[in-house]
């Protein structure tokens, strides 16, 4: 009889990575910092935002900035948001 193997597979978004590596006091400035960044409308806009981000979260909680620096949101296919 063969053996039945169950494989969770967990994903963390980049955003919930940047609010762990945070105090919880700071989760609604992060996540609206956040909200800010992904839904620019150009990726010209989105590294703008990028920069501004990382700039000012170095200086509040480095954690914060070296998260969303490892995730990489600075990708195109974040430019517009959602498409659905």
């Amino acid at each position: 009889m063969a053996a039945t193997i169950t494989v969770a597979i967990s994903y963390t978004t980049p955003r919930g990575a940047t609010l762990a590596h945070a105090p919880e006091r700071l989760h609604e400035e992060i996540s609206a910092d956040y909200t800010d960044l992904i839904y620019a409308a150009t990726a010209k806009e989105i590294e703008a935002r990028r920069r501004a981000f990382l700039r000012k979260w170095r200086l509040k909680c480095q954690a914060v900035a070296d998260s969303l620096e490892e995730a990489g949101v600075n990708r195109p296919e974040f430019a517009g948001g959602p498409t659905c």
